[in-house]
């Protein structure tokens, strides 16, 4: 009777399962491999200023800045990006008369406070 009544106590101060990634983690990863499928080497990349906050809208924007190496083998310096609405949105060195529309596009959006 007693060893019941324990694990009836037991039971009941059980943590509940954990819960499932908030949805600006799954946003971050999303971005994250939607970037590396853009980068030349993307086991290379190096990430900062990782944040994801929530559009006037309701849909989600991450933005964040990623260093790679080229095809030199050299990092060639930290540039930022963003992922909105399941679009990217990141400096294209393919295309210089763009690159700079891109850059400031980013800094804009980037620039708020979440």
């Amino acid at each position: 009777m007693i060893s019941t009544i324990l694990l009836a106590m037991l039971l009941q101060q059980a943590p509940a399962a954990a819960p499932s990634a908030p949805p600006t983690d799954d946003a971050i990863s999303t971005a994250k491999e939607m970037v590396e499928a853009k980068l030349r080497d993307p086991y290379s990349a190096q990430w900062r200023n990782l944040r994801a906050f929530q559009h006037t809208d309701g849909s989600l924007i991450v933005c964040g800045e990623v260093n790679a190496k080229n095809a030199y083998g050299g990092y060639v310096g930290f540039d930022g990006f963003v992922y909105w609405n399941g679009k990217l949105t990141m400096p294209d060195e393919s295309t210089p008369i763009v690159a700079p529309h891109q850059r400031n596009f980013v800094k804009l959006l980037c620039s708020g406070k979440p």
